[in-house]
């Protein structure tokens, strides 16, 4: 009986001795990865569950959208994996892009806590107001919804109780989003394609007259409207009553885009819409906005105007005191855009009111 209990004994000592070596070398592991993959300090703070670090280093100025060089993991793609939903929350509140893909797999965080089947992480994401659920990768043209279950054929019953939990939460959230898309009135007359601009002007007007608020910004939905106002869209789309009647209610025309981040100004110059053009610039905020540059490339409206050969809308622009000197990102002038395309009435007149 000695013998039996000899051996138990040697047995468990031996068990606990292995289980304490693999604990060391999974810990050893751990800190050569740290090294050895290079992550930049902010990924390992978060790796590491340190939100003091995390929120230390995002005050010294650290790039919140900083890629990993090996994957091309932002942080919050990093954090969508792990199992601390306030990290996510932290990021979003310091500006991390919710829809960034990584050059690599081309994934969103949102994708990347679906992956990993992280439901609190999921709900985290979708609170965030730019969250684009319909975002897809560019391997397979999946959405974050479509990742549900990876690859999974043969599932296990907890794992399709777990798979269901994550559509759960999506449908849950389509269907909220759904009733707020439909709830902004003003917004849906301008798209319904059925009303010619006359009546969309009017039902409009009745709308305001009744309350609807008429600066609310489109969801975004992986289309041309993304965050969209009533006015943008108006605008781009040539509608001269609906644009009247939104301007005459009160509609910044200010508000920028989702894509491009333009503002009416470069709406109507780069479609060419004049009768729209000679509206805004008779606007008080004019001079706030008439030179305005756009962050993804340095065009104000009267070089939008340019670059598609609209001399009207361009010419409405200059005589409204637009600026002759401003330069896009790549150093072009307006003068400069106009002589690279050849178009020569651009050309003269922007020459004829530069020698006066």
């Amino acid at each position: 009986m000695k013998i039996y209990k000899t051996i138990i004994i040697a047995i468990i000592t031996m068990l606990m001795y292995n289980c304490n070596k693999a604990k060391e070398e999974k810990h050893a592991q751990i800190d050569s990865l740290k090294t050895a993959t290079g992550l930049p300090e902010l990924h390992q703070a978060i790796i590491d569950n340190n939100e003091e670090k995390v929120l230390k280093f995002i005050k010294e100025g650290k790039d919140v959208n900083e890629l990993d060089k090996r994957m091309g993991n932002a942080p919050l793609h990093i954090a969508a994996q792990l199992d601390n939903p306030k990290m996510i929350q932290i990021l979003i509140e310091n500006g991390a892009f919710v829809n960034l893909h990584t050059p690599h797999a081309g994934h969103t965080p949102l994708m990347v806590a679906t992956w990993y089947s992280k439901p609190e992480n999921i709900k985290e994401l979708l609170k965030a107001k730019d969250i684009n659920i319909y975002a897809r990768s560019p391997f397979g043209g999946r959405t974050a919804r479509d990742i549900i279950g990876g690859f999974d054929k043969n599932q296990t019953a907890e794992e399709k109780q777990r798979y269901t939990k994550l559509t759960n939460i999506f449908d849950v959230y389509e269907k909220q989003l759904k009733r707020k898309i439909e709830n902004q009135k003003i917004y849906q007359v301008v798209i319904d394609n059925k009303l010619n601009d006359n009546e969309k002007a009017k039902t409009i007007k009745k709308l305001i007259d009744l309350g609807e608020p008429i600066n609310t910004e489109s969801f975004i939905t992986g289309n041309g409207n993304d965050k969209h106002s009533p006015l943008l869209v108006a605008t781009r789309n040539n509608y001269p009553e609906t644009v009247k009647v939104l301007l005459d209610e009160g509609a910044e025309i200010g508000q920028r885009g989702y894509l491009m981040n333009a503002i009416s100004f470069h709406k109507a110059g780069y479609m060419g819409n004049t009768e729209i053009m000679k509206m805004l610039v008779k606007h008080k905020d004019t001079p706030k906005y008439i030179n305005d540059q756009g962050l993804n490339n340095g065009y104000t409206p009267l070089h939008d105007a340019i670059w598609h050969g609209n001399f009207e809308t361009a010419k409405i622009l200059i005589d409204a005191g637009a600026k002759l000197n401003l330069k896009t990102y790549e150093g072009d002038t307006p003068l400069d855009l106009a002589k690279r395309y050849h178009y020569t009435n651009i050309v003269d007149y922007i020459e004829k009111v530069s020698n006066k």
